[in-house]
């Protein structure tokens, strides 16, 4: 199971991911009207899973469950070694 943290790392990632192969293809020359429709193609598709990835980050940070809370309080807390290498322990495991 992921961590929310590791959750809003991911999307983070994503979206920068998303944003260099949106600016590529923005950048790279179209000689035909054909690439440019297969290009705002593709264009339209990043765009929507940088939309949806904004939007699993908006669910994340607005922490409607208070799980987020959780976590941070977790590993903040006056234990927080312990449950670093728990849970690296539970990944080992599994």
């Amino acid at each position: 199971m992921e961590s929310l943290l590791e959750t809003q790392r991911r999307c983070h990632e994503e979206r920068e991911r998303l944003i260099d192969t949106m600016t590529r293809e923005m950048l790279h020359e179209k000689n035909t009207y054909k690439e440019r429709v297969n290009s705002d193609h593709r264009l339209k598709l990043l765009l929507d899973r940088y939309v949806d990835s904004s939007q699993r980050l908006k669910d994340v940070y607005e922490d409607r469950d208070n799980s987020r809370r959780k976590e941070m309080q977790a590993i903040s807390g006056p234990n927080e070694f312990a449950e670093f290498y728990g849970r690296i322990k539970s990944l080992k495991d599994t």
